[in-house]
Order: structure tokens, then C-alpha cells, then sequence
């Protein structure tokens, strides 16, 4: 019976859990963003960053200038797009006021291809011409192939890249990570990471 009374207690507290954080959630039916409610009726939340309503489109609290909202997509969220731009938005602190305010950075990726742009994590994306690591451009020697290996190494079927940097002599096809210092392909191990380079031995 013990045992029966504490199973009971705790679905009690589990629902009771349940139907606060449903209250707290909807906020009495408003719309929630950026921790704040939103009145405009017609705002549209995109993801945890991104909102747009019909004349603006917002990340966080910042308004994307001339931003379109009625082709507006996000990619996740960290990337979004237009029709004419893609763009490239992440929030930083400055070392005065790190422990009480975050900034917002909007940037407009330079030379991407909105039609073929595609995120491939939160760090990097691709379009038909080129590679994008945090907003930045780097040129990759197969862009259909390019692919992210961890945040400090991408490849594609010919090439490796360390930091977006090419690394010569390293094949592509089968370049893998072994642990967080040592990596290899078919022919050498490498070690990487101290300095920031990478330095290769053959296979034995």
C-alpha cells in the first residue's frame, strides 16, 4: 500500500507538472518570442531565433534591414534566407557587460547563392560555388562533395580542410578522425592541434 500511495503521489505531481508548464508555455494563447509576448496577431515564429510579421523580419529582439518576410525561410538557427540574400546571424558577448547582456550579429553572407544555398549544421553550409564556415566564404575543389567532418575539419572527395584551410597531401575519400588529436587517411596518420597545424607521419 506504501508503495501504491508513493506511485500515485508522484503521477500527481508529474500531471500537475505537466498542466503548469502547458500554462506557462502558451501564456494565455499569446505568442512567445525571444522571451517576451508578442502582440502583433500576424507575427510568425520561425524557430527559437528567428520571427517575422508582415513588414519585418526579426532575429532575437534585432530587425533584419530590408530583409523580404514574404520569402523570408530560416535554415536553422543560425542561417536563413530570402529571395535575394542569405544571411548569417549569431549572438556574442562583449567582456564589460559579458555577464548581463548578449548582442546580437546580423550578417549578410557575401557572394552566396540563395537559389543553391544550403546549411549543413549551425557552423557550415554550401552553395554551387563555394563553401561557408560561420558566415565566411572558402573555396572547397568539389563543392557537390564537400562535407563536414567536426567543426575544425571539412572535406570533399579531394581535398581535406582544416580551419577552411586546404591541406595538401591528404586524401579526401579517406580522410577520418581517430580522436582529438589524431586523424588518417589511406596512406598517413596525422596529428593535429598543437600548434594549430597538422603534421603528418606514413602509415607503417
Amino acid at each position: 500500500l506504501k508503495s501504491l500511495f508513493k506511485a500515485l503521489l508522484m503521477i500527481t505531481g508529474i500531471l500537475s507538472m505537466i498542466k503548469c508548464g502547458k500554462g506557462k508555455d502558451s501564456a494565455g494563447g499569446k505568442i512567445m518570442f525571444n522571451g517576451k509576448v508578442v502582440e502583433d496577431k500576424n507575427f510568425i515564429v520561425l524557430n527559437n531565433s528567428f520571427g517575422k510579421d508582415s513588414t519585418k523580419v526579426y532575429y532575437k529582439h534585432h530587425v533584419l534591414t530590408n530583409a523580404d518576410p514574404a520569402t523570408f525561410t530560416t535554415l536553422n538557427e543560425h542561417y536563413a534566407m530570402d529571395k535575394n540574400k542569405v544571411y548569417y546571424c549569431d549572438e556574442y558577448r562583449e567582456s564589460q557587460t559579458y555577464f548581463l547582456t548578449k548582442n546580437q550579429k546580423v550578417n549578410i553572407v557575401d557572394n552566396a547563392d540563395p537559389a543553391s544555398f544550403q546549411a549543413i549544421d549551425d557552423d557550415y553550409a554550401k552553395d554551387k560555388n563555394q563553401a561557408f564556415f560561420l558566415g565566411n566564404s572558402f573555396k572547397v575543389k568539389d563543392v557537390a562533395s564537400f562535407e563536414v567532418v567536426d567543426r575544425l575539419f571539412s572535406k570533399d572527395k579531394l581535398q581535406v580542410y582544416y580551419n577552411t584551410q586546404f591541406i595538401p597531401n591528404i586524401d579526401g575519400t579517406s580522410f577520418e578522425l581517430i580522436n582529438n588529436n589524431h586523424a588518417k587517411d589511406k596512406d598517413n596518420y596525422f596529428i593535429y592541434g598543437f600548434p594549430s597545424e597538422v603534421i603528418s607521419t606514413p602509415l607503417l
